[in-house]
């Protein structure tokens, strides 16, 4: 079932009400920027943080930025795409994206494509001019073929 802009606009307003998301493990660093109301993937981040200094430096760079990322599980996701990015919106000096990752199995490999996309993530935060009016518009995807 295809979001209409509607809907579209309802879950971005209902993900911007809840900004207040926190990780489970309070010893973890907490992150501004990167946002999920599914644990699961709290976890998936976290882990990669742990065990990357180039997922570590990801995070980093985007906790720094003016960009949220929202991770969410795609589970209507064609079954060639693992992951792809979805520019949101761009209000009050804040850029908004999403993260729609398929779920997977391993987590070493949800953990490779959720760093893929967070790349992108990092490539759209140093490009200030990036907005819904720029010709960036779309999403970026990512097949497991």
């Amino acid at each position: 079932m295809a979001l209409t802009r509607a809907r579209l606009v309802l879950v971005v307003l209902l993900l911007l009400v809840f900004t207040r998301l926190t990780f489970a493990d309070p010893t973890s660093p907490r992150l501004q920027r990167i946002r999920s109301f599914e644990a699961r993937l709290h976890a998936l981040v976290q882990q990669g943080m742990r065990g990357s200094p180039t997922f570590r430096a990801l995070t980093t760079r985007l906790e720094q930025s003016d960009l949220i990322v929202y991770l969410l599980y795609d589970v209507c996701a064609p079954p060639h795409l693992a992951g792809r990015l979805t520019f949101l919106s761009a209000t009050g000096g804040v850029r908004y994206v999403a993260v729609r990752l398929r779920p997977l199995g391993p987590a070493i490999q949800a953990i490779a494509v959720l760093a893929h996309e967070l790349q992108h993530a990092v490539e759209i935060a140093e490009h200030a001019a990036t907005s819904t009016r720029t010709p960036w518009r779309g999403s970026t995807c990512v097949s497991d073929t």
